[in-house]
């Protein structure tokens, strides 16, 4: 862990049962409804830990006046260097007194009922983590309405929750997506024993840290309701235009290839780590390079075609890829993979015109 050591003076004696750590930074805009919705939870045994990650905006005023509001429940960690996320919530971590660790960004809002929901599942159950299903809004109004999951949960998921894990179980956890690290409540040991931190000043370190953590995962449960609302805005770190950010897409997957490299695991998960590298090193930097930049660098994109042919030559055999993805997705990336430029005048429309009826 790359972030310094911390000490906050503690209000209060008694332990929660849950801590839930959330990361902030120049989301004044949205803070309040951020932490409203965790002062509120029904779970009163709960502990507040705001990061302020170096924000230039005036979050930390919003934080302080909970912190002194809230006393019993609101811990305040004021940052003066900008860790990115992954470094503000290793922060978090450091203090955390609760068994159970949960983690909200600063722009999104919970259920009142999530972490007393998943904290009961959590003790009911010899789990190392609860998941949650979340659901994408525009603004408040939309979580009054009945929301869709943001995503479905495939049936290995599914079938695996309260079992006892092999390999293939842990696999399946990183290949199939069951929602950030948000949608999760943690057994705070399994972090600290593990020193499974985050990485520090580099975006999408939830991508890096997922993956890592779940080849210690041994059992986990699902709750399949909605409790957390994830805010997608034209400022939000995915969505961002012309961000340089978005190379670190290719800078986190690279380096979870050479941790598993380097912890001996990536013989065990080679099939996971192959698909992962194709999917998320490859085709969704890919695209996001066509949505977010009005200038794609080719070279980049060829530096990549390269990297994914010396590392997984034979990748279109990979099997979750035939037996996960359809035919047409498995097309479609082996002909952006084949020819970037040509393929670009066809996608760029075609997922603007889906992200536009997705909106609708």
């Amino acid at each position: 862990m790359e972030g310094s050591h911390i000490d906050i003076e503690r209000k209060h004696e008694a332990l929660p049962k849950v801590s839930v750590i959330v990361p902030i930074y120049n989301v004044e805009r949205y803070l309040h409804t951020c932490i409203t919705s965790l002062v509120n939870q029904t779970l009163n045994e709960i502990e507040i830990i705001l990061v302020n990650d170096a924000s230039p905006d005036n979050s930390i005023t919003i934080m302080r006046d909970y912190e002194k509001k809230y006393p019993d429940k609101v811990v305040v960690i004021d940052s003066k260097e900008n860790l990115c996320q992954g470094g503000a919530r290793n922060l978090g971590i450091q203090i955390a007194r609760a068994p159970w660790i949960g983690f909200v960004d600063g722009d999104d809002f919970v259920h009142p009922d999530m972490f007393r929901s998943m904290y009961g599942k959590a003790e009911s159950s010899d789990v190392d983590f609860v998941c949650v299903q979340s659901a994408a809004i525009y603004d408040e109004s939309d979580a009054e309405r009945e929301l869709s999951n943001y995503l479905t949960w495939h049936p290995s998921i599914y079938e695996r929750q309260g079992t006892l894990l092999d390999d293939a179980g842990r696999e399946s956890l990183m290949v199939y997506p069951t929602g950030g690290v948000w949608s999760k409540l943690w057994r705070k040991s399994l972090i600290l024993d593990n020193q499974l931190f985050f990485p520090e000043h580099v975006k999408f370190e939830d991508n890096h840290w997922a993956t890592s953590i779940y080849r210690f995962i041994n059992r986990y449960e699902l709750i399949d309701k909605v409790f957390y609302y994830y805010r997608r805005s034209r400022t939000s770190t995915t969505l961002a235009m012309n961000a340089t950010h978005h190379m670190d897409r290719i800078v986190i997957e690279e380096k979870l290839q050479d941790l598993f490299k380097k912890e001996e695991d990536w013989a065990t998960y080679r099939e996971g780590l192959e698909y992962i590298f194709v999917t998320r090193y490859f085709y969704n930097t890919y695209t996001t390079f066509l949505m977010r930049y009005d200038t794609i660098d080719w070279a980049v994109v060829t530096r990549m075609k390269d990297y994914l042919r010396i590392k997984y030559p034979n990748w279109r055999k990979n099997l979750y890829l035939c037996e996960s993805r359809s035919l047409a997705y498995r097309v479609v990336v082996s002909f952006a993979y084949q020819f970037p430029r040509v393929a670009s005048y066809l996608l760029k429309p075609a997922y603007k015109l889906k992200n536009v009826l997705r909106r609708g």
